[in-house]
C-alpha cells in the first residue's frame, strides 16, 4: 500500500537499522564506485532515498588519506560532504546513500591496533594504548580495539585482557570483531569475557590489500537503530553507541574455509615480499 504524505514524513522521522561497516581500508586500487557497489549489495540496501543507509567507517593507516580525494562521481554515485567535517555521503542514481565516516588506524607502542573513528586529525602511531584512547576520546572520536588472526596473544594478549578485565574508561571506547574470521569457530573468547564488564563489541569487514577485496567491503559488521540526522551522520552514530548498553548484533558471513586459507597465505607471502 502507497504511503501518503504524512505517513511517509513520519517514517523518515523514526529510528531506522543502519548498517554500518567498522572497519574499511580503501587501499591503492580500490575503485570507489565497485567499493560503493559492493557495499550496497553486501547491505542489502535499497533504493528509497530515506531508507535505511549504509555507513563505512574508514581506518586509514598513516601516509594515507583517501577520504580527502574521494571523487565528487564515482559510476552511478555521487559523493558529497556533509556539514559535519568527518562525513560525506555516497548517494546512488535512485536514491540509496552511504555515509563514509573519516577515520584512522593506530599502531601503538605495544604493536596493536586502534581504529579511531571519526576524526580527521593525524594521530601518530607508536604512542601507548591508553595515550591514543585518551586522544580519541579528547576528539569525541571512538576508539575501537579490534581482534585479529594471531594479534591478541603473548604480550599484546595480556594487554587487551588487562584492560578489559575492568569497565570501559569512556563510553566511546569499544572493542571489534572482524569479517576475516574463520567461519564455524568459536567468538573469540576475550570480546565475551570483555562484555561482562561492560565493554561493547562493533564488527567490520577489514578488506585485505589486493583488488578482488573490493567485493568484501560492507559484507560483515553491525546493526545500529536510531534516529539518523542526514548532515551528522557520525555524531547520531556516535550517541548510539555510547547509549548501548550491549553489544550490537553483528550481520554478515565470516569466512569460508578455502577463503580464510587464501587470504591467510596472501598476507604472509606479502610480509615477506614488502
Amino acid at each position: 500500500m502507497a504511503l501518503n504524505n504524512n505517513s511517509l514524513a513520519e517514517s523518515c522521522s523514526s529510528p531506522q537499522i543502519h548498517k554500518v561497516d567498522g572497519h574499511v581500508h580503501l587501499h591503492p586500487g580500490f575503485d570507489t564506485a565497485r567499493v560503493l557497489d559492493s557495499a550496497r549489495r553486501n547491505m542489502g540496501l535499497s533504493g528509497l532515498p530515506e531508507g535505511p543507509a549504509g555507513f563505512l567507517l574508514l581506518t586509514e593507516t598513516a601516509g594515507t588519506d583517501r577520504f580527502s580525494s574521494l571523487p565528487n562521481h564515482a559510476g552511478a554515485w555521487s559523493v558529497e560532504p556533509c556539514a559535519e567535517p568527518v562525513s560525506m555521503v555516497a548517494r546512488c542514481s535512485d536514491g540509496c546513500r552511504i555515509f563514509i565516516i573519516a577515520g584512522r588506524q593506530i599502531i601503538t607502542a605495544e604493536g596493536l591496533e586502534v581504529l579511531v573513528h571519526g576524526t580527521t586529525e593525524t594521530i601518530a602511531d607508536g604512542l601507548p594504548l591508553r595515550d591514543v584512547m585518551a586522544v580519541a576520546d579528547g576528539l569525541a572520536a571512538l576508539a575501537v580495539l579490534p581482534w585479529g588472526v594471531g594479534k591478541w596473544v603473548g604480550k599484546r594478549g595480556a594487554i587487551i585482557r588487562s584492560l578489559a578485565a575492568a569497565a570501559p574508561a569512556s563510553a566511546r571506547f569499544c572493542l571489534a570483531d572482524t569479517g576475516v574470521r574463520l567461519k564455524g569457530t568459536p567468538r573469540p573468547k576475550a570480546l565475551a569475557e570483555a562484555e561482562t564488564n561492560g565493554w561493547r563489541v562493533l564488527a567490520g569487514s577489514d578488506p585485505l590489500p589486493f583488488p578482488a577485496q573490493t567485493s568484501a567491503v560492507g559484507r560483515f559488521g553491525f546493526a545500529a537503530e536510531f534516529l539518523l540526522d542526514p548532515d551528522h551522520p557520525f555524531r547520531s552514530l556516535e550517541r548510539w553507541v555510547r547509549s548501548c548498553s550491549q553489544s550490537p548484533e553483528c550481520y554478515g558471513p565470516l569466512q569460508g574455509l578455502i577463503g580464510f586459507l587464501a587470504l591467510q597465505t596472501f598476507m604472509q607471502v606479502r610480509k615477506r615480499l614488502v
